[in-house]
């Protein structure tokens, strides 16, 4: 993911572990905007993180009529 790459060193910084388990799926969309959705999404996770071990794990599925993207963290969620 190019989104993951322009965070690079704020990841690292930050201590974040990302995992990723990418299938092969082809999707139609606009690039730039998925991409600043992404890199919103990770600096969300970043800022929020919990300060014993931050992860992100990444994921992508693929049903029967739509593709899925999943992100999920380990912060504090919304109260």
């Amino acid at each position: 993911l190019s989104a993951i790459s322009g965070q690079k060193r704020r990841l690292i910084q930050c201590g974040m572990q990302i995992g990723l388990d990418m299938e092969d799926i082809v999707v139609s969309t606009d690039e730039k905007w998925m991409e600043f959705i992404l890199k919103q999404i990770f600096s969300n996770s970043m800022e929020y993180r919990r300060p014993e071990g931050a992860r992100l794990r990444i994921y992508v599925r693929n049903g029967q009529q739509q593709k899925f993207l999943i992100l999920e963290d380990n912060g504090p969620g919304i109260p």
